[in-house]
């Protein structure tokens, strides 16, 4: 029977490097906030969409579908594993292919290792695409040089904001792997002419991949902050009347949720800093370094250009463009 009582002083041991439990449930939640991402791609898409309507049933669906497939997964894998040997399976750098391979053969755990190279292959590039729209729209705003304004002619689509998102994209990964690897304490010559199987590789390659999943994670959260704070300014300043159900929805969705969300990222923000972790704490200080960087940038466009920082983002008023996007369906 589940006693979450007994928990920490039978696996509270495991986790002492770390700083404790809950030190490594934040660093947990590091890597698990970071694979809900790709779900939330339909929202820049938002100005290529017939309504804005569907975004909304975008984002549900997405959330539902991602929400019962890895529910039904980690169920399988902790079954397969076998609960009382939950710690190995943490331990181990393969845990999944590992339990489908015991179950379901060679061709198994070769069709779950070809579904998670698609997975991530698909996650890249739906990460790509939403940042290079990013991008456009801060380039059509004047924000950043009209070169990210650009729209193929025959396609359609920011193809030199893509093309820029690319390849940085590409420069970064490969430099941090080099960097990261050799405070790793592995150096270039072995990154370059030892096996991608040893330990040196391995360990450089899983350093870099926890350090730049870790300054995106920091994006990630600042913009939530930022959003849930939105949501509850904007819904407070509308002032609207709700009745019968809805004065008790509108409260838990637009007060309640964000205020929860935003305590939640707080805290596994804390737990990325503190203790510190190589190379998590590393990701967070260049993480808030690039955001320092954002804040002056913006400070500086408010005094060269204040035209362009006054209608950057400008829209028609929310509420209005609900009301005609109801009045078509």
């Amino acid at each position: 029977m589940f006693n979450p009582f007994v928990w920490n002083s039978v696996y509270g041991s495991c986790w002492n490097t770390m700083g404790g439990p809950l030190a490594g449930l934040g660093l947990g939640m590091v890597f698990g906030l970071t694979s809900f991402i790709g779900y939330g791609g339909s929202a820049p898409f938002g100005e290529e969409a017939k309504s804005s309507r569907a975004i909304a049933k975008a984002l549900m669906l997405g959330v539902f579908i991602v929400g019962v497939v890895l529910t039904e997964v980690a169920y399988a894998l902790t079954v397969g594993w076998g609960i009382n040997n939950m710690v190995s399976f943490a331990s181990c750098g393969i845990p999944g292919i590992v339990v489908y391979t015991e179950f379901l053969g060679i061709a198994g755990g070769l069709l779950l290792a070809l579904f998670a190279f698609n997975s991530t292959f698909s996650d890249s590039v739906a990460m790509q695409s939403n940042a290079g729209r990013v991008y456009f729209a801060m380039g059509r705003d004047c924000i950043l040089p009209k070169f990210f304004s650009y729209v193929h002619p025959k396609w359609v689509t920011p193809t030199k904001s893509l093309l820029f998102v690319g390849i940085s994209a590409s420069i970064l990964a490969l430099a941090s792997g080099f960097i990261v690897g050799y405070f790793a304490g592995t150096s270039p010559s072995q990154l370059i002419y030892c096996p991608a199987t040893s330990k040196p590789v391995f360990c450089a390659l899983s350093a870099a991949f926890d350090y730049l999943t870790t300054i995106s994670l920091v994006g990630f959260m600042v913009a939530h902050f930022m959003n849930n704070t939105a949501v509850m300014v904007l819904f407070a300043r509308l002032k609207e009347r709700h009745y019968g159900i809805n004065r008790i929805i509108h409260p838990f969705l637009h007060y309640i949720l964000p205020a929860i969300a935003t305590i939640v990222f707080a805290f596994v923000l804390y737990e990325s800093i503190w203790p510190p972790v190589f190379p998590v704490t590393q990701a967070v200080i260049t993480g808030v370094s690039v955001l320092i960087f954002s804040i002056i940038y913006t400070a500086w466009i408010r005094v060269k250009r204040p035209e362009a920082y006054r209608i950057a983002g400008k829209t028609v008023n929310i509420v209005e463009e609900e009301r005609r996007e109801q009045a078509k369906v």
